[in-house]
């Protein structure tokens, strides 16, 4: 009982594999078109013109879309073709899932700062200190922080850990296994009782 509930566990347990690793594998091993947002740090590294970026022009396989919904359409809903968005972490993290569940695959091409900054003796910068201040106190500057800036970036969604029926297409080959050895043990009991009649009616 222990081993099929093990194999049943096993069987009804979904496994995430990533068809590629890093970009260089995604345009030298699959067929997936890569998109990015138009005016972003995508659009500023697709124009390198070196490989893997190059071949991937020469194929065809860059594009860029003017707004996020028309990108993630794309990605989302494209059955004709499969496409990868290209864009920076804390994009992903933002609006990664506005229309279906996306998953962020291999390590970040490349590593940058985003910082923001007033220009000098901008007549609204008390205000905006006071407001930081104030966030300070009430500590919901530290929960920004934890939340957008100190905590790991997960790299694959953990699946639903809620329990899954198991579908007959999972265990039909065991069904077939046992009806097969059914079969064979009913025609070895059909050859032996009449091999066993054949004998008694020799005595």
């Amino acid at each position: 009982m222990s081993f099929g509930a093990v194999l049943f566990i096993h069987l009804s347990k979904s496994i995430f594999v990533p068809p590629f690793d890093s970009f260089t594998t995604l345009v030298t091993d699959t067929k997936y078109n890569i998109i990015g947002l138009k005016d972003s740090a995508a659009e500023a590294i697709f124009k390198i013109n070196e490989d893997p970026f190059l071949q991937a022009k020469q194929m065809e396989r860059l594009m860029l879309a003017s707004t996020y919904e028309y990108m993630h359409k794309k990605a989302c809903f494209s059955k004709k073709e499969k496409y990868v968005i290209f864009q920076t972490e804390a994009m992903h993290k933002a609006v990664g899932n506005i229309m279906c569940q996306l998953t962020n695959v291999g390590e970040p091409y490349a590593k940058t700062w985003i910082t923001s900054g007033i220009v000098k003796n901008f007549k609204y910068k008390r205000s905006i200190d006071l407001g930081i201040l104030k966030l300070m106190e009430i500590g919901l500057l530290n929960v920004l922080k934890k939340r957008w800036l100190e905590n790991g970036f997960k790299y694959y969604y953990v699946e639903d850990e809620t329990p899954k029926p198991i579908e007959l297409h999972q265990v039909s080959l065991i069904i077939a296994i046992m009806c097969c050895g059914i079969i064979i043990a009913l025609i070895i009991f059909i050859i032996e009782k009449i091999i066993f009649t054949y004998k008694l009616k020799q005595l």
